[in-house]
């Protein structure tokens, strides 16, 4: 992949990035560096980063969002303000029982663990 000053800063708003953002998001913070670009440039270098491993993709219920994350973890995501948090464990002995349950290779898993964060699990206990 060649060198591109508009998808080195796309980037570097995905790294600097704690919200896992949505390409909404991410346009509108390189907006502030590079005002002329579009969001289909934006769209574009985004899957060009996916594709070469530098980020990766989420599939929300709403919309994709992007992680700088490219180690193998899975989700948190609070059902009240969408938060979305990486969640790093061990999910071998469940790969291994699926396997030989269905007689399936698994090559990857994303899972999404859904409920309250700390500020909304106590307004939903009353």
């Amino acid at each position: 992949m060649r060198y591109s000053y508009q998808r080195e800063v796309i980037r570097k708003v995905v790294y600097n990035s704690s919200s896992h953002p949505t390409a909404d998001l991410i346009f509108h913070e390189v907006r502030k560096i590079i005002p002329e670009i579009s969001l289909g440039t934006v769209y574009r270098n985004l899957k060009q980063l996916e594709k070469n491993n530098i980020i990766n993709a989420i599939e929300d219920s709403s919309a994709t969002r992007y992680d700088c994350n490219t180690e193998p973890h899975h989700h948190f995501k609070c059902e009240k303000c969408g938060e979305l948090v990486d969640v790093v464990t061990s999910v071998d002995d469940v790969i291994l029982d699926l396997e030989a349950k269905y007689n399936f290779k698994i090559k990857n898993t994303k899972i999404s663990f859904l409920g309250f964060c700390k500020k909304h699990r106590k307004k939903r206990s009353t």
